[in-house]
């Protein structure tokens, strides 16, 4: 089964509030569930087209929509976390996580940033990355995004919760 459905579906069954090893253990499920996406599904999998044409705009419809993450976000993503468990002190933990196994949205909307009083800042460490930082001033709350370009568009390619 091709990577795509098989996201497709895992996302579809944590929507839809089902365990995901239902679809893992049952071949025919996963069969019937491909075999009605037909092609159809595979063109628009594979060629979603870029929300917008500057950055700016690509981040507001990547973070309002849960559609647009799952579209453009790489298949394996770098996922940084702080082990708080870790001795003698906590310290930063990274790991490779396929897309199929991330919780979307993995982005607050715009909105819920809003209320939830978070700030966002925009940089560029290198020619090739766009980092997005929410942070919620005067807290230890701290997520980071990274984005590549991918075609005429980005995608998300690594996420960070160093919040303490």
């Amino acid at each position: 089964m091709p990577e795509w459905a098989r996201d497709y579906f895992l996302n579809l069954m944590e929507t839809l509030s089902m365990p995901s090893l239902t679809l893992r253990s049952s071949g025919f499920l996963v069969a019937m569930c491909a075999a009605t996406l037909g092609t159809a599904g595979v063109a628009h999998a594979e060629a979603a087209p870029c929300p917008a044409s500057n950055f700016d705009g690509f981040l507001k419809a990547f973070s309002d929509s849960a559609q647009v993450q799952r579209s453009f976000t790489a298949p394996t993503v770098q996922v940084t976390e702080i082990d708080a468990t870790a001795e003698p002190e906590p310290r930063e933990m990274t790991r490779s996580q396929p897309r199929a196994s991330l919780r979307f949205p993995v982005m607050m909307s715009t909105a819920d940033q809003s209320s939830d009083g978070l700030s966002a800042s925009v940089t560029r460490p290198d020619a090739e990355t766009v980092r997005v930082k929410l942070e919620k001033p005067d807290t230890g709350y701290q997520l980071s995004y990274s984005f590549r370009p991918r075609g005429n568009c980005w995608e998300l390619f690594a996420k960070a919760d160093t919040s303490l």
